[in-house]
């Protein structure tokens, strides 16, 4: 939790299910807020939405970034299998198309940025979704981060 010590904020429950928040950090401070509902035919509970949060405190209004993944995006994942740390991994992906853009969201439909990649640029992989995966990409003077889409990368072995 950084500064804050014990990331861990509040369970809410709600109609359909409930959902827990998380918030810490230093000079960066991020939020983390998982939302869970059951499902009946499965027995079992679902991860149905993560939000994630960041900022810099000395600077939030124009440092803010906000981030809303939904199921369709996480796959299914149940509570048993759930853990935040588990999400994040060290992978290599090679573009693949000509040009390919930085999305803030991994939403099919959702606006891309003006930051791109180009055919054969080799990006970090910090977390794989259905149609996204979230890279780190470093130039040798700017690092930058966001979605892009799955189609366009080809994983490194």
């Amino acid at each position: 939790g950084g500064v804050f010590g014990d990331p861990y904020q509040e369970t809410t429950i709600h109609k359909k299910g409930f959902s827990i928040s998380f918030y810490g950090g230093s000079s960066w401070r991020w939020a983390y807020h998982y939302e869970f509902v059951y499902r009946p035919a499965k027995n079992n509970w679902y991860l149905v939405l993560e939000t994630q949060s960041s900022f810099q405190s000395g600077d939030p209004e124009t440092t803010i970034r906000n981030t809303a993944i939904k199921e369709n995006e996480l796959g299914e994942i149940s509570i048993d299998t759930f853990s935040s740390d588990q999400l994040y991994e060290d992978s290599r992906w090679k573009v693949v198309a000509a040009k390919t853009f930085f999305y803030n969201s991994p939403a099919m439909g959702s606006t891309p940025r003006k930051a791109f990649l180009l055919k054969g640029n080799i990006a970090t992989g910090i977390r794989q979704f259905k149609n996204f995966i979230e890279v780190n990409y470093d130039n040798g003077t700017t690092i930058s981060t966001g979605f892009i889409l799955r189609k366009d990368l080809l994983k490194l072995k």
